[in-house]
Formats: structure tokens, sequence, C-alpha cells
């Protein structure tokens, strides 16, 4: 396990968190394996510090940016595209080396549209769930269909029975409705992994 030898900027307290700072780091295998420190820029290359405090581990971890997958704002979570086996033979950053709001090697990052395209929100990259829509429009000429079955059949039934032909597309045509703004308010439907309990919080 490789220890880096520069100095790097961590913000002065809790309180001046900015960008993706405090947020939780998961690996690719679902384990989240603590929060994000800083984003630190040292010459060409850019790291995620990650911080673990679950006892007894408690130590910071430099992972390279290209190894982020995905960033949940919503979530306030980062998503690694390496596994927890990887992330322990990740970089270690020496605690003794540590600058708060000060001159270092390591510099820390807080505007973070200048690692774009990487940076983005996994439904950004995820194909539109095209089913959903697909399924509306059948409901729709299906109540087209039963429509017109119905306006043909209205002579020749009672009352009662063409008012309940006439329900049914109705029904239909409602369900389309409700699918289709179901779609545009949530057009890729993406489904969230299920997260596994941190280690610090596992029953004995």
């Amino acid at each position: 396990m490789a220890c880096a030898d520069w100095t790097y900027e961590l913000a002065p307290g809790a309180a001046d968190a900015r960008g993706v700072e405090r947020f939780a780091v998961e690996t690719s295998d679902g384990q989240r394996v603590g929060t994000v420190a800083a984003v630190l820029r040292h010459g060409e290359d850019v790291y995620v510090a990650v911080e673990r405090a679950y006892p007894p581990v408690h130590d910071l971890r430099a992972v390279p940016w290209d190894d982020v997958a995905a960033v949940d704002e919503q979530e306030h979570a980062v998503r690694l595209s390496i596994d927890a086996e990887r992330f322990d033979a990740s970089t270690e950053l020496d605690p003794e080396k540590k600058v708060e709001g000060g001159p270092a090697d390591a510099v820390r990052v807080t505007e973070l549209p200048s690692l774009l395209p990487t940076f983005v929100a996994p439904e950004a990259t995820a194909p539109p769930d095209k089913g959903g829509l697909f399924v509306a429009i059948a409901l729709a000429l299906l109540g087209a269909v039963t429509l017109l079955g119905a306006a043909a059949l209205q002579g020749p039934t009672d009352g009662m029975l063409s008012l309940l032909l006439f329900v049914v597309p109705l029904v239909l045509f409602a369900a389309s409705i409700v699918l289709s703004l179901r779609v545009y308010r949530d057009p890729f439907a993406r489904r969230r992994k299920p997260r596994s309990t941190p280690p610090g919080e596992r029953a004995a």
C-alpha cells in the first residue's frame, strides 16, 4: 500500500464543505467506504480524498478521479467504478501532511464543472424508458378502437349497456395519460442499487 509524500489541502472546517465534500462514497460492489474529505488536484492528476472512519479503521485515501463512476447529487453519494478490495489498495494520505486552508502540493478543488464530462449524474447517461412510452401509446390506440366499437353499438344496445361500453375507452385513455405523465416526469426510470451496511454498523 503506497503512501503519498505530498502535502494536501483540506477545508478549514466541516461547515465550509463545498462541491461533493461530505458526500458518501460507495464502491462498485455496494460497500460504503467513507465520505469525501476533498477533491484534490496534484499537478495534472485529480483525486477524491476519501475519509474512512469506521472503527478500528480511520485513514484518508486518494482515489483517482478516473475511478469515479457517477455522482448522485440527490442522495449525496459518489459511486466508484472500483470494488472495495481495490479501494483498500489505493494511495494513503499522510495525516501529518494535511494543510487546512493553506498552500499545499495538492490543492483543494471546489469548482467541479472544470472536471466535466466525468462529473455527471447517472441518469444523464442512462437510456430513456421507452417501454413505458410504448405502453402509453398502445393504451391510447386501444382506447380509440374501443371508442369506435362503442359508437357502432350505441344504436342496437340499451342505455345502460351503451354507457358501460363508453366506460372502457375512457379508462384506457385515463391510464394512457397517467403513464405518459409518469414517463415525462422520470424519462430514465433509473433504479438504485440497494446499499450495504457500513462495516462499523453491522451487527455482531
